[in-house]
């Protein structure tokens, strides 16, 4: 079986001497001050970032569906954390952009359904650095997103939302790789802490929530990775 996610899409990034020469590139775009120094610094950091983003993914590749949203989103976070140092030379500057910066539910109601379920944005975090660092966008803090908005933006998404006749009134747009975060942070939040939930679903099948998680699931370990390499050789 051909991992989705090899070595080989990133081989060029697990050369210190490519990377150093590719981040001190990036911030002297950026002038900075100490460029070759800041790359220097960098470059074991964003390769490991590189490193666990690949190792959770190639598990979340072979791992059963009940443990995937878990492997699926700790993967992006560290691939996303590689964008982030190559246009924040000085990332993480402090300890607010440490936390994921997003917040759900605690405890989901009786009859809980997950794409009525939302997500709000925290005022600190990666979430909102990321999207002002990789996108130059300010997303306001305590933004709320439906999981059906957010589904409703990936794009493989589209022939699933037409047969199943759902149209939404309010849409959202928002960079894909963030739609993927965001999705993502949620169904890990499940998998840790509403297990009977997240067992139950998987069991039943008994409404369209499987439907969207098990499409999307495959879907955000194809497309983040892409995603994510379109970003890093970019310039």
């Amino acid at each position: 079986m051909h991992n989705v996610l090899d070595y080989e899409n990133f081989s060029v990034f697990f050369s210190s001497k490519f990377t150093t020469s590719f981040l001190q590139k990036n911030y002297e775009n950026l002038n900075v001050q100490n460029p070759k120094i800041l790359a220097y610094e960098n470059c074991y950091s964003f390769i490991s970032y590189l490193e666990h983003g690949i190792i959770y993914f190639r598990q979340a590749e072979i791992s059963p569906i009940q443990i995937k949203p878990l492997l699926l989103f700790y993967g992006l976070l560290h691939l996303m954390k590689a964008c982030v140092l190559k246009v924040d030379p000085f990332y993480p500057e402090n300890s607010a952009v440490l936390s994921h910066g997003v917040s759900t539910r605690k405890r989901k109601k009786s009859g809980y359904e997950f794409l009525k379920d939302e997500i709000k944005i925290q005022k600190n975090g990666f979430f909102s650095h990321a999207a002002n660092q990789l996108y130059q966008i300010q997303i306001s803090p305590f933004e709320k997103y439906s999981m059906l908005q957010l589904l409703d933006q990936v794009k493989d998404l589209s022939s699933t939302f037409k047969l199943l006749s759902i149209h939404l009134n309010k849409k959202v747009i928002l960079p894909e790789l963030l739609t993927h975060y965001l999705l993502l942070y949620n169904l890990s939040m499940i998998v840790r802490y509403e297990s009977e939930w997240w067992s139950d679903l998987l069991k039943n099948f008994s409404h369209f929530d499987f439907i969207f998680i098990n499409q999307f699931l495959n879907i955000s370990l194809k497309e983040t990775q892409s995603l994510v390499l379109k970003f890093l050789l970019e310039f």
